[in-house]
């Protein structure tokens, strides 16, 4: 057993895709992991609006940061979803 999953560590691997809800139609695809720690992750790609292709590159909003991110890798995302899932319950990046 590795440490992610001794830890039960969620990683760009996890992710389960479906078509996204609003551009699905057009190759856009969704994923959306909520963590024990409160804290959340949505990713999408793969339609024109969206900041990512959907196999490449990924735009990823994670609930502690206001804004979203655009054009993350794969490693790009893992590392967020790292950060994210090592939020305490209620913090937050935002900044006034």
């Amino acid at each position: 057993m590795d440490f992610f999953e001794k830890h039960r560590v969620k990683t760009f691997d996890d992710l389960k895709f479906k078509p996204h809800a609003v551009s699905g139609l057009y190759g856009g695809i969704h994923a959306v992991i909520d963590f024990p720690n409160g804290q959340s992750i949505s990713v999408v790609g793969g339609a024109q609006g969206l900041y990512g292709d959907g196999v490449k590159t990924f735009e990823v909003w994670a609930s502690h940061e206001p804004d979203p991110r655009g054009w993350l890798s794969k490693d790009e995302v893992t590392e967020l979803m790292l950060v994210t899932q090592s939020q305490k319950i209620g913090e937050t990046n935002y900044r006034v």
